[in-house]
């Protein structure tokens, strides 16, 4: 028995190396198809102030708002990209959601639910001074709260700082907000004017 055990030990000290680069190879393979196998962990949008519903502009994409808002009541074509639309507590003003050509979001439109009303004095205590005051047009009671750092535009009453909308976009400049989703705001109200961003 004892020479038995002195044959096995010299096959294993002579053979160590091929053993351990037989395990090690085993270990790869095994790594290789598991990774394979497994799917894929889903890409989070970072927590920002510029989110909407999990959607941020920027970052999530049309397969992204279709899994998180379901089918939208419409859908358009325009010479931006998709425009979505999504049920709110007002028939007649649906949410928007607009994607560039590759698909990616870059602007929401959201009104916000009569029953929760929200002020703008609550967004002012937390994201400070606007950089842009700004106004409908047309002599619209709204009045734009531009937030380019944030990504966020707040649309409230002049009157009494009830907020009815919230606007979500990638932060970005003056002079590049004022030239796509700011190019209906106006610094009195009444119409389209020229600014010097």
């Amino acid at each position: 028995m004892q020479q038995n055990n002195q044959q096995h030990q010299p096959f294993f000290k002579e053979k160590w190396f091929f053993i351990l680069l037989a395990v090690s190879f085993v270990v790869v393979i095994v790594s290789v198809v598991f990774k394979l196998f497994t799917p894929p962990t889903p890409k989070l949008a970072p927590a920002q102030d510029n989110s909407w519903q999990g959607i941020t502009p920027g970052f999530s994409d049309l397969a992204d708002v279709q899994a998180k808002m379901g089918e939208p009541i419409k859908i358009e074509k325009t010479t931006f990209g998709t425009k979505l639309q999504y049920r709110s507590k007002y028939p007649t003003m649906p949410h928007e959601i607009q994607t560039n050509q590759q698909g990616e979001v870059q602007f929401i439109k959201q009104y916000l639910d009569y029953e929760n009303p929200e002020n703008i004095n609550d967004y002012q205590g937390s994201f400070g001074e606007a950089d842009l005051e700004l106004f409908m047009l047309n002599n619209s009671p709204l009045k734009a709260y531009i937030y380019l750092d944030k990504g966020v535009v707040i649309l409230a009453h002049s009157s009494d700082g009830a907020v009815e909308q919230k606007w979500y976009f990638t932060p970005t400049t003056k002079k590049a907000f004022l030239q796509s989703w700011g190019k209906n705001l106006s610094k009195k109200g009444s119409g389209p004017e020229e600014f010097n961003p």
